[in-house]
């Protein structure tokens, strides 16, 4: 509704000049244009307010799609590159400790080298004779309590009394149609031996989940009577982090008591401990060194004469040195890879920031804009809603 007022006086004289002035109840232009305004500036306040409260400004694909699926593959990228850090830094950990423990040792043979040569003393009587042989004993044990105390994780790089073939028991005892056995195969590296024996079967089939991201199938119909047999399965692991589990899986079917049984399980560790150095699967080896006192050597020193003694500390003083150089080369390298690795995941997460983090200054003073525009925008809506109400004087 428009209520058209025709102005008097001078105003009417120069009506020529002037439309006739208009009240109308509908919204102005000016009252529709300041609220669009307001709600326009209401949402980038919400989005200026949010990129402050979280720091991002792509949190979503609804942000910027293309920003968003770049940076998420970054973060992948990173997350990988993050995972073996952690095994480099267990690796960097382990040579640290096999190092340190070495060195130990190293340091007890000089003193079981000084007394051995004091044995080539022909002037000593009986007693102290004794006394140096068996302060050579008691060296001897020092050096074996050291090297099985040389520990990191589980894995003792100078200790191969582990590395001897471990039997797992039994995975399935009794005959049987059907069914699975596990067993628990560790962190090491090493050979696993399943034995598997199958029993008046045509058909028998097995499935082996070796739990490090492999498997083996096999599927098979023996023509004509059941028969039976007898076969080793063999799997060889890398080192690894984590303990891993091979589960084994096997039906039979065929003549009157078909079925399967695993009736032994045996795990050989390797010589060498693997450790994961980078997201791309590759592995860098440790070898183990027995550094006990039967691996270098030392057992039953202490009823050794003086010449045999000194040999015995000589050879095992050579053999610790080496040692001592290989993890010396050992924690170089991986001291090199955990510096390359820690750069390349700061420049992932260098890329991701530029990509997807808010430049919190720049949001600040947008926010302050805003606000500003915000009350301009409500005094346009108060003037224009303001009109109306003069047709409400009229009728006074």
């Amino acid at each position: 509704m428009v209520y058209r007022i025709a102005r008097k006086g001078a105003d009417a004289r120069s009506s020529h000049k002037a439309a006739d002035a208009l009240i109308s109840l509908s919204p102005s232009m000016g009252t529709t244009l300041a609220l669009q305004s307001l709600n326009a500036l209401q949402a980038k306040a919400l989005t200026s307010q949010a990129h402050m409260a979280t720091g991002k400004a792509v949190a979503s694909a609804r942000d910027n799609g293309a920003a968003f699926i770049i940076a998420t593959n970054l973060n992948v990228q990173k997350a990988d590159v993050d995972t073996a850090m952690t095994g480099l830094r267990r690796g960097q950990s382990l040579i640290d400790v096999a190092s340190a423990a070495a060195q130990s040792i190293q340091d007890t043979l000089q003193q079981m080298k000084a007394k051995a040569v004091a044995l080539t003393d022909t002037s000593l009587d009986t007693t102290a004779r004794t006394a140096l042989q068996t302060d050579l004993g008691a060296l001897a044990k020092a050096i074996d309590d050291t090297a099985k105390q040389a520990a990191f994780n589980g894995i003792n790089l100078l200790d191969t009394s582990t590395l001897t073939t471990q039997s797992l028991g039994a995975p399935v005892g009794a005959l049987t149609p059907s069914g699975s056995g596990s067993v628990a195969v560790g962190r090491d590296a090493g050979l696993l031996d399943v034995q598997l024996h199958v029993a008046n079967a045509t058909n028998q089939t097995i499935d082996i989940d070796w739990g490090d991201g492999s498997s083996y199938h096999d599927a098979n119909a023996t023509p004509g009577a059941p028969q039976s047999y007898s076969t080793d399965i063999t799997h060889t692991y890398g080192g690894a982090l984590l303990s891993r589990t091979a589960t084994v899986t096997v039906s039979a079917t065929g003549g009157v008591g078909a079925g399967f049984q695993l009736p032994a399980a045996s795990f050989t560790p390797s010589n060498t401990t693997q450790v994961p150095i980078d997201a791309f699967g590759a592995t860098l080896d440790l070898a183990h060194h027995d550094m006990s006192a039967s691996g270098l050597g030392l057992t039953g020193i202490d009823q050794m004469t003086s010449a045999g003694a000194n040999t015995a500390i000589d050879a095992a003083m050579s053999y610790a040195t080496q040692a001592l150089t290989y993890f010396g080369d050992r924690q170089s390298l991986v001291d090199r890879l955990v510096a390359s690795n820690s750069k390349r995941s700061d420049a992932l997460q260098t890329s991701i920031s530029q990509m997807t983090d808010a430049d919190m200054g720049k949001e600040a003073a947008t926010a302050q804009a805003i606000q500003a525009k915000q009350a301009l925008a409500v005094q346009a809506l108060n003037i224009g809603n303001a009109q109306s109400g003069l047709l409400l004087q009229l009728f006074r």
